[in-house]
């Protein structure tokens, strides 16, 4: 994907790219959907804590009934977005 990715950004630095079995890659850009700048999307996952990824999740996939058997789930992909100062 970030071949694809380089690919589209600068497309005079690429003469050709070959692909294998690319399933599930598109070109979301021609079909509409608006570029997302990295560095602003890293800003945003660096904000989520539980509490955010709870409301995200109980609106989107729990349909605003939370049960306790989900809160592994909250603490696990908060934990990958924590970091640690080095």
């Amino acid at each position: 994907m970030l071949a694809i990715r380089y690919a589209l950004t600068y497309p005079d630095a690429v003469s050709r790219l070959v692909l294998i079995n690319p399933l599930g890659l598109n070109d979301t850009l021609a079909e509409g959907a608006p570029y997302a700048d990295v560095g602003k999307l890293r800003a945003e996952e660096a904000r989520a804590d539980a509490a955010s990824i709870k409301a995200y999740e109980l609106k989107n996939y729990y349909h605003g009934e939370w049960r306790p058997a989900y809160d592994r789930w909250v603490d696990m992909l908060a934990g990958e977005y924590q970091t640690t100062a080095a």
